[in-house]
């Protein structure tokens, strides 16, 4: 296997577009590195529910909604946060992640698909490794997943298992935001170009160098709108004035479904009940939003605007 090899890292190119992506993620991961105490022990607080909530998307994105896959899910994230300095990429580490995964779910995790396939992620695995000490840690861990996606090594829960390694990999290398802001749940709001590739994806074959392009554009998109909202926490545990409205809003703008008030509170448990309903009521009065219901469980829907006004 030529990926993640010397010759074939050396001969792809980045745009000025992707690296002014990479600065800026360089950029909030020195701030988030800076962040006081207080606010530290906030977000460290919030980590349980960000857990949650990336294995309900992440469950979602392979079409299994199971909660004891969902809790399994957590569990294992929860588990390579912590996990040792000393704890290396190895298909054994993969082997036992798939197999945690479906553990009391009932249905066989059934490792790798055959032989030759263990032997391809080997390869990919000991050609990470090398890559460590020379490559850029982002697009490093970018191709890694995407990698291992193409391959599809397991019987079941290739994007999950492929999540949980890349997620764990950036971490390693100092790129924590996974651990505050769930990816797998920007991951699922992707509408674009990422999502099909993730859902249809060739059961063989490596990535070329135009598709690897792609996947590092949407890569870096990913981890940068993760650093945004991990700044929008780190300002609103911080206490300045006006930042927890703006969290809200933020989430609102940045969702694809209708949604509900106790939506909101689960993800951004910083935020308190009525600064969420204030903020409702005023979008409502807006015109930005529109309730499909009534009581506590009523769902809202973001209005579609034209050029000459809502519709």
């Amino acid at each position: 296997m030529i990926f993640l090899t010397t010759p074939w890292l050396d001969r792809q190119r980045i745009d000025l577009t992707l690296a002014a992506t990479l600065r800026e993620i360089g950029e909030y991961k020195g701030r988030a590195e800076r962040v006081g105490v207080r606010v530290l022990q906030g977000m460290e607080s919030l980590r349980l529910v960000t857990a949650e909530h990336s294995a309900v998307a992440a469950g979602r994105l392979e079409k299994s909604n199971t909660s004891i896959e969902q809790a399994n899910y957590q569990r294992l994230t929860l588990w390579l946060q912590e996990a040792p300095a000393t704890l290396t990429l190895t298909t054994a580490l993969a082997l036992e992640l798939q197999a945690g995964l479906f553990q009391g779910s009932g249905q066989a995790a059934g490792g790798f698909r055959s032989a030759e396939t263990a032997m391809e992620v080997e390869q990919l695995y000991a050609n990470y490794r090398q890559q460590e000490a020379r490559m850029e840690p982002v697009l490093l861990a970018g191709a890694f997943f995407f990698g291992l996606v193409s391959l599809r090594p397991f019987t079941i829960g290739n994007l999950r298992v492929a999540m949980l390694l890349a997620f764990w990999l950036l971490s390693r290398s100092g790129y924590s935001v996974a651990r505050h802001v769930s990816l797998e749940r920007i991951i699922e709001a992707e509408q674009g170009k990422t999502r099909i590739m993730l859902s249809d994806w060739p059961s063989q074959g490596e990535l070329t160098d135009e598709r690897l392009a792609e996947c590092w554009a949407c890569w870096g998109q990913w981890l940068l709108h993760a650093y945004r909202e991990l700044a929008a926490r780190e300002a609103a545990l911080s206490g300045r004035r006006g930042a927890k409205t703006e969290l809200v809003l933020a989430w609102i703008k940045a969702a694809s479904q209708d949604f509900s008030i106790r939506e909101i509170q689960r993800q951004l448990p910083e935020c308190g009940l009525e600064l969420i309903r204030k903020i409702i009521k005023e979008q409502k009065r807006a015109g930005r939003i529109q309730c499909l219901g009534r009581g506590p469980n009523a769902v809202w829907r973001k209005q579609k605007k034209r050029k000459h006004g809502t519709v």
